[in-house]
């Protein structure tokens, strides 16, 4: 633990909270009205002051759709739209409590909107470590080969 003016900083496993530390952070998601963190899937880095948490900072797994992708010849035959209904069927049958798409085109966009998906409009920002083994790389080579 690391502490300045008596603030105290620790790893907190979501599942492993305690009914006062979730209700802490149940408060806080509420007040700025983010999704509820999955008691399952979720850590958290926290700032404490006297016991009673500050600041954190959330790893959640939060399911990211996408991409889609349809092949040129096969666009406009309903294929996407059936592909994204039958995601959220999946999303919502493993009870998922959100998941996130970026819609980088007006189609996307449209296919979100469709479904009733909440658009959010705070910058969002990406960290692409694209990091590939040897035999990832053979089968990028191999794939791009084909032109898939």
């Amino acid at each position: 633990m690391n502490s300045e003016a008596g603030i105290t900083y620790r790893w907190i496993n979501f599942w492993e909270a305690t009914p006062a530390e979730v209700a802490q952070i149940d408060a806080i998601t509420r007040q700025h009205k983010w999704m509820k963190f999955n008691l399952n899937t979720t850590r958290l880095c926290v700032a404490e002051h006297h016991g009673r948490i500050i600041a954190f900072s959330a790893f959640q797994m939060t399911p990211y759709v996408g991409p889609l992708y349809v092949n040129k010849y096969y666009r406009g035959y309903g294929v996407a739209e059936k592909l994204a209904d039958d995601t959220m069927e999946f999303l919502q049958g493993i009870e998922a409590r959100g998941w996130l798409v970026i819609a980088d085109s007006p189609f996307t966009e449209r296919i979100c909107e469709d479904r009733k998906m909440t658009k959010v409009e705070s910058p969002v920002y990406v960290y692409n470590a694209e990091v590939f083994t040897e035999e990832r790389k053979e089968l990028v080579a191999i794939s791009e080969a084909s032109s898939i």
